[in-house]
């Protein structure tokens, strides 16, 4: 069930995407779902929008300690704010 994120995207309680990886040591169960769920839905938009072959590249950089930030310029051509508001814009319909 994605009713967190459902919840959160109602309610403009998303973690920012630069905090995400917080959330899963969280120690509050609500923040970690969370983040678990909004990070499924970020990698959905990826492979939808992208192609799941883009998305596995970024994953191999990733694997070669490239950060989050340098794997999503190679690849997409995006910074972390730019993916966030268009993962925002894409949210609504993906949660209905």
């Amino acid at each position: 069930s994605l009713e967190r994120l459902r919840t959160a995207a109602r309610i403009d309680r998303l973690v920012p995407l630069v905090d995400l990886d917080k959330g899963f040591q969280s120690s509050d169960l609500e923040v970690a779902a969370l983040a678990y769920q909004q990070s499924y839905s970020i990698v959905h938009y990826l492979a939808k929008k992208y192609g799941f072959y883009r998305l596995r590249r970024v994953l191999e950089q990733l694997g070669q300690d490239v950060s989050f930030e340098d794997a999503l310029k190679h690849e997409f051509r995006l910074t972390v704010p730019q993916l966030e508001k268009r993962w925002k814009r894409w949210l609504p319909g993906f949660v209905r």
